[in-house]
């Protein structure tokens, strides 16, 4: 696979991420369901991706680095702010920024295909 394609299955992954999955937060906490960005599985599909990124050297630094301070303290409140009926609830705010941790990645990874084609 070439870089540009490999860039662009990226972008084509990323964006399924963001747009086909639901961002509403059902009142009960639905764990294991998927589809739902509000469960670990959104969380954890879209950090391998990013991981992926990181690996190849296609990953920005300032977007990096705003990843790894929201990884650690999203993995410090699943540690210490659990409900103690149903476990860690994620917040409007983790899926907000995941959306656009997302959409910052795949326009930066736009511009690198925009910038390879000159």
């Amino acid at each position: 696979m070439t870089n540009q394609s490999h860039i662009q299955a990226k972008i084509t992954e990323l964006r399924s991420l963001r747009d086909g999955w639901k961002d509403e937060i059902p009142a009960t906490p639905v764990h294991a369901v998927w589809g739902y960005k509000c469960t670990n599985g959104w969380f954890q599909s879209w950090y391998a991706q990013l991981s992926i990124l990181k690996r190849h050297g296609l990953l920005l630094y300032h977007l990096e680095q705003r990843w790894v301070d929201f990884r650690s303290r999203y993995q410090e409140r699943q540690n210490t702010d659990v409900d103690t009926r149903e476990g860690f609830l994620v917040k409007r705010e983790d899926v907000d920024f995941g959306n656009q941790m997302i959409s910052d990645v795949i326009e930066s990874l736009e511009n690198r295909l925009q910038q390879q084609e000159y």
